[in-house]
């Protein structure tokens, strides 16, 4: 732990793996970022077979006061037993940093003020907890933009209907964050995505503020967790998302209003049925019947799915019209 004199306010934490094409702009939007107080940037790399590691080791030797590299030379996500997260988060907390903010090593920042107005703004609102921006989506394939995204969601109701906040454009309070291990234990889920249940469960305990401002970009690739042409993974990635949902309706007794939860059933399922339906996952689609069968104003929406093998045979061209693999 640093003295007072020498502790950053604020750490950025950034995971790098395989990730040498991308990982020096990564890197130049955090030195790039002006401000009025230290921080410090921790780079884990999960012992990439590229040069990521050199790219971060020449940073780090470039700007020591601020790059703090961690270089695996064993790939801890492998392992599953909470080894790359117990790394960072030690990390993290020696710091004594009061903020952390994220972006991946494929991800990048290009507003240098980010840092500083989104501390600013904590530091002037104490009643918040985290605070996010908009990005823009890159599309690696394309070499474009595509899109900006991010949104308003700054309830716990809101982010249950739609998680709009992009994780490289969030900070948020270290002490919520120890606090949010401590209770949710998410190490011991089997949660395809660590940042969901996060702004769920500081939007349960403090205030979010979303400013409507683009602050980095969001790296889309080919193959990801949450973007990939295997419609079983991305299956299984959407049936983990509405899991922590459930976890936070179930674990904290807070139950939307009966309109509320009924709509969120609805998206639930509608979202998820085409996927059952082709991958004929029969426990989904007994449990959508279930649901649709006793709200007769959707049981009509639910019969135009007859689960018949002519519309499996028609979801899986419309499927793999849009490139997805079975």
């Amino acid at each position: 732990m640093p003295n007072d004199a020498d502790r950053p306010l604020a750490v950025i934490r950034c995971l790098a793996y395989n990730h040498a094409a991308y990982i020096r702009q990564t890197l130049e939007g955090f030195i790039s970022q002006e401000t009025t107080f230290p921080f410090v940037v921790i780079v884990h790399d999960d012992a990439s077979t590229d040069s990521t590691a050199e790219i971060i080791r020449e940073y780090a030797e470039k700007y020591p006061h601020i790059i703090k590299p961690i270089l695996q030379t064993e790939n801890q996500y492998s392992k599953h037993d909470g080894s790359l997260a117990r790394a960072v988060n030690g990390a993290t907390f020696a710091t004594g940093a009061k903020y952390l903010a994220l972006c991946e090593g494929d991800d990048y920042w290009t507003d240098p003020l980010k840092l500083q107005m989104q501390v600013d703004f904590l530091e002037a609102h104490t009643d918040y907890g985290m605070c996010y921006t908009k990005v823009t989506d890159y599309n690696q394939s394309l070499r474009k933009v595509t899109r900006e995204w991010g949104g308003p969601a700054e309830t716990f109701y809101e982010l249950l209907k739609k998680n709009t906040v992009p994780t490289l454009s969030s900070i948020f309070l270290v002490s919520l964050y120890k606090e949010y291990l401590d209770t949710v234990c998410p190490s011991e889920k089997s949660w395809q995505m660590g940042d969901y249940p996060m702004w769920l469960y500081f939007a349960l305990k403090s205030k979010i503020k979303f400013m409507d401002k683009v602050t980095g970009c969001y790296r889309v690739l080919t193959e990801s967790a949450c973007h990939t042409r295997s419609l079983q993974r991305q299956y299984s990635f959407k049936k983990s998302y509405f899991a922590i949902k459930d976890y936070f309706v179930n674990t904290f007794d807070i139950r939307p209003d009966d309109n509320q939860y009924e709509e969120l059933q609805r998206i639930k399922y509608f979202d998820l049925l085409p996927s059952a339906v082709i991958l004929n996952d029969r426990t989904l689609i007994e449990e959508a019947g279930d649901f649709f069968k006793t709200h007769s104003k959707r049981k009509r929406d639910y019969m135009l799915l007859d689960f018949t093998p002519i519309t499996r045979l028609l979801l899986k061209i419309k499927y793999r019209k849009k490139g997805f693999e079975f």
